[in-house]
């Protein structure tokens, strides 16, 4: 695929990133996991499906990036993405129940990149607009959190934006990718979900060090934080970017 040609250009191995999603290393940890009981605010499935069907520039890129287009396709529909009428992606939070609790609402440039000179803004803010009585956003999850129960077994990718998520799931399906939408949100609460699983965390370049000391600090049973960023030229850099 393209990104695994991108790879190998700039000198990433690419087979040690095979092995790093079948093989992590054991990490014992005693201290038992904290159970939290969220407060969601649901968003309508049918809001959401109707969104889903609307082409949006980030959509467009990944038909560049890929040449296979039923990969693209059924990424897209995996972490159900959808579009607005301003051209601006839309990547819900879907918790393990299947039910958005809100997502994010990017711009992007025909390139990839993030449209800057536009606002990112999140579901419940555009639906606010309409519908002032509706509730804040409540607790979020992380953007992907769905497929933890469609895939109870499968090893478990992290990274912090939703673009990078959706690039390696297509790239590698055999992992559930989940992002955690912030550098910050690599946090107890919002990882509690995974703490059972195989986790293999692909921080972007400037959170390589915050992630890898919460790694030793949560209670993950088993985790790895991959050293991806050898390959990076700046700090500013996430997987998908080099």
């Amino acid at each position: 695929g393209a990104l695994i040609n991108r790879f190998k250009r700039v000198g990433v191995d690419v087979a040690a990133i095979r092995k790093e999603i079948g093989n992590v290393p054991f990490v014992q940890i005693s201290r038992p996991a904290i159970v939290y009981t969220p407060s969601y605010h649901f968003i309508e499935p049918d809001i959401i499906k109707r969104l889903q069907g609307q082409r949006n520039t980030f959509v467009d890129f990944l038909h560049t990036l890929f040449d296979d287009s039923p990969k693209v396709d059924a990424g897209i529909e995996r972490y159900c993405i959808g579009g607005d009428s301003h051209g601006r992606t839309i990547f819900p939070n879907i918790d393990q129940e299947g039910r958005c609790v809100g997502g994010a609402v990017i711009p992007y440039l025909a390139n990839g990149h993030r449209d800057k000179s536009k606002g990112a803004s999140n579901i419940h803010a555009e639906l606010r607009r309409k519908d002032k009585t509706l509730p804040q956003q409540a607790d979020q999850v992380l953007f992907g959190s769905h497929l933890l129960r469609l895939y109870p077994t499968a090893s478990v990718g992290v990274v912090e934006s939703q673009k990078s998520a959706v690039i390696l799931s297509i790239t590698y399906p055999e992992v559930v990718w989940l992002a955690t939408a912030g550098m910050t949100n690599f946090n107890e609460r919002l990882l509690a979900p995974i703490y059972e699983r195989n986790v293999i965390a692909y921080p972007d370049v400037n959170g390589v060090q915050v992630w890898t000391q919460r790694a030793k600090d949560l209670p993950f049973k088993n985790i790895r934080v991959s050293d991806w960023w050898r390959y990076a030229q700046d700090d500013k850099e996430d997987i998908t970017d080099v």
